[in-house]
């Protein structure tokens, strides 16, 4: 792995005379604000943390003690709400199936609107399966028994979708269900399509319709994407494009794959096993804009209209016409996976064993290099603000 020393910046300036290099500064000194005991009946439970600044709150995702003894577990699951300022915790939901003492027979899953409302996903042990709708005061807009549970996502447009696993017939040929609701709880739509749903973001679907029997699963050859449109009050999808991958090659299947950009722009990964890894941009109607190969251990990630590539502390970042913006060498020690991801205010956020560093995307300038202390499972709140969990506690963090 290589490191740019003192002496190399000159040089490394003159050779990218035109790109923005944001040179790594020492780790900022970060307040601990408060601290806040996250009551759980599993000691070993990691939490899934979000901050809505907008609403001055924390959400954490823990569980509860079973209220009886023949409880087939121990536990609840629950949602619990922080003040975002005092670190004083503001109420409790727990998640019961209507009938019986069943608890969830599988993790729920979880999504969030910038309102507060909190959704969530949930399979019981007795064969129900629920959708549920909770505000910012902890109480249930709505309820909805849905017929699947799988994925669950939140369009901008507000609808909320939920997703299933794929069904495989004998020939290999795989169907998903679809169901959309309204932010008032109303099903809008429900349908299902040929494939796999691998993404629902911005206010599109997007499936991989490959037969696995023909291609296996590793390689995700026909990429179909979706228009997820509201007329009327009711939600439509439309199918947009079609993309298909030459012979030998096709999406890869695990770990980040797709990218949508700010402007529409959707950037796939595709590779494997002895395949040149690759990344092909197509604009809103499915036309090819450019191609381009990329490290094949590397990680990618899109913040607004730009993407960045990282390898081997190497930060490069490109604008969605793939003209270079900046680039930048890090420092630090690798975890076991890259760990690039974007913030909730559309910065670069990348963590090494030391440090992690908030950076913008357009020119890498390093905005906050957080210590180690702050830890790694992180919601990055902006304006220096960070909360962070722990099996049992919460954070919250200013960087200066």
């Amino acid at each position: 792995m290589n490191q740019f020393k003192a002496k190399n910046w000159c040089a490394l300036i003159l050779a990218f005379l035109l790109l923005s290099v944001a040179i790594p500064v020492s780790a900022e000194e970060a307040k601990l604000v408060w601290t806040s005991k996250i009551e759980s009946a599993e000691s070993d439970y990691w939490p899934e943390l979000y901050a809505v600044p907008e609403k001055e709150t924390v959400y954490v995702t823990t569980t509860v003690p079973a209220p009886r003894a023949k409880a087939k577990r121990e536990s609840y699951d629950a949602l619990k709400a922080f003040d975002a300022e005092s670190g004083k915790l503001k109420w409790t939901y727990q998640f019961q199936a209507a009938k019986g003492d069943s608890t969830a027979s599988e993790f729920p899953v979880f999504a969030y609107a910038p309102n507060g409302t909190v959704y969530a996903l949930l399979h019981y042990e007795n064969g129900e399966k629920k959708l549920y709708s909770i505000n910012a005061s902890g109480k249930a807009n709505w309820i909805a028994n849905v017929p699947v549970t799988g994925m669950l996502d939140r369009l901008d447009n507000g609808t909320v979708v939920v997703s299933s696993d794929r069904q495989m017939d004998s020939k290999g040929n795989c169907t998903s269900k679809i169901l959309m609701y309204s932010p008032a709880g109303n099903l809008i739509y429900a349908g299902q399509v040929k494939g796999e749903v691998l993404y629902a973001g911005q206010n599109r679907v997007i499936v991989n319709a490959t037969n696995p029997q023909k291609h296996g699963d590793y390689r995700l050859q026909d990429i179909e994407v979706y228009d997820a449109s509201i007329k009327s009050g009711n939600a439509s999808l439309k199918k947009q494009y079609v993309y298909r991958y030459p012979k030998g090659s096709g999406l890869i299947a695990e770990g980040n794959k797709l990218f949508l950009m700010q402007n529409g722009t959707l950037l796939l990964r595709s590779g494997g096993e002895k395949l040149k890894n690759e990344l092909t941009a197509l604009d809103p109607t499915g036309k090819l804009l450019w191609k381009r190969s990329i490290p094949g251990g590397s990680a990618v990630q899109v913040a607004g209209d730009y993407y960045g590539v990282y390898d081997d502390k190497k930060l490069e970042v490109y604008d969605a016409a793939n003209n270079p913006a900046a680039e930048t060498v890090l420092e630090g020690t690798d975890l076991p996976m890259y760990n690039l991801q974007v913030t909730r205010d559309g910065k670069f956020m990348i963590s090494y064993e030391e440090w992690t560093y908030i950076l913008e995307p357009e020119t890498l300038k390093v905005l906050y290099k957080l210590p180690s202390e702050i830890g790694y499972i992180l919601d990055y709140a902006g304006k220096g603000v960070v909360f962070d969990v722990e099996p049992g506690k919460l954070y919250k963090y200013i960087v200066k």
